[in-house]
């Protein structure tokens, strides 16, 4: 059960720094009124700890020789956490103006409008 526990951190993480890279260039930056930029703040704030502590306390520490404390609760909370960075790929996705968006999917949309780190599909 701990292992399914540490495999499903290792996929949030993974997600959770998508989600980092697809938002923060969107951070607030001295914008006061804009809604988006505040959003976006703070879905790297959450998404910033997210990854720090899942990071830490279901990985490192698993990999310390340490068992996390109860693995069936953590990995409901995990499988939530999962469904919600989901969420937060495709809001991203469906921001990539529709004459571009078919050249990306979930996971290069984090990357857009920068094309250097998108792996297959059609190039320009």
């Amino acid at each position: 059960m701990v292992e399914v526990l540490v495999g499903l951190s290792v996929l949030s993480v993974l997600l959770g720094l998508l989600v980092l890279r697809g938002y923060f260039p969107h951070v607030h930056r001295g914008e006061w009124e804009n809604p988006v930029a505040w959003l976006a703040t703070g879905f790297v704030i959450i998404n910033g700890a997210w990854v720090a502590r899942t990071g830490y306390w279901d990985i490192i520490w698993y990999l310390m020789g340490n068992s996390p404390s109860d693995p069936l609760v953590n990995i409901w909370l995990i499988l939530s956490v999962i469904g919600s960075q989901f969420c937060a790929l495709i809001a991203r996705l469906k921001t990539i103006p529709p004459s571009d968006r078919s050249r990306y999917n979930l996971f290069t949309a984090p990357f857009y409008p920068n094309e250097i780190w998108r792996i297959g599909g059609n190039r320009k």
